[in-house]
């Protein structure tokens, strides 16, 4: 299964080692699958790329090698969308897809409602507007509380989870620079 003239990072051999084929994402399940990229030269992957793993709906997921001619490769996850024809970061770790362990939670300063005085806490009565309907729940995910769920903290952005009283999730996103919710999001009680 796995290359033989190439080094991988040691969290996707330990990951290949307990005898795991996929990688279960929450956008669904990666099939792992290694080929060169130079195989594949109509994907629009550099050349010097390893693939290694596919969706089974067109779009790859491949590392890039640490440097130029080495067969070392990083711990960078990137994704070809085939749809857009688009390479990307899918995961700044491959921690994140080769799950040994609990996630843990991430590292964050603490967050805030929109007074900048009150933290955010799980557990926390909340009342939200969404589409100018409020609608009252329970925060159920903090970043750097909450074990790390990758659509909650990615690209640089994160969102604090809500369960919704009448059923159903919210998140809203957190204001980067004041490290705050905005004022649509309302305490209720703790």
């Amino acid at each position: 299964m796995k290359p033989m003239d190439v080094t991988l990072p040691e969290p996707l051999n330990a990951f290949i080692q307990r005898g795991n084929d996929t990688f279960q994402c929450d956008d669904g399940d990666w099939k792992i699958e290694f080929k060169p990229a130079a195989a594949d030269p109509s994907s629009g992957i550099p050349a010097e790329a390893l693939i290694i793993a596919k969706n089974g709906l067109g779009d790859l997921l491949f590392l890039k090698p640490t440097g130029e001619g080495s067969k070392v490769f990083g711990e960078t996850v990137h994704a070809f969308w085939h749809e857009e024809q688009l390479c990307e970061v899918f995961s700044e770790d491959i921690r994140d897809l080769a799950r040994l362990e609990p996630p843990v939670p991430s590292r964050r300063a603490p967050i805030f409602y929109a007074d900048g005085k009150t933290e955010v806490r799980i557990g926390d009565k909340v009342s939200v507007r969404s589409f100018l309907v409020r609608r009252s729940g329970t925060v159920s995910y903090v970043p750097g509380v909450s074990p790390k769920q990758r659509e909650m903290e990615h690209h640089g952005l994160s969102w604090v989870g809500i369960t919704l009283d009448q059923g159903g999730h919210a998140s809203t996103v957190i204001i980067t620079e004041t490290r705050s919710l905005k004022a649509s999001v309302k305490r209720l009680s703790s």
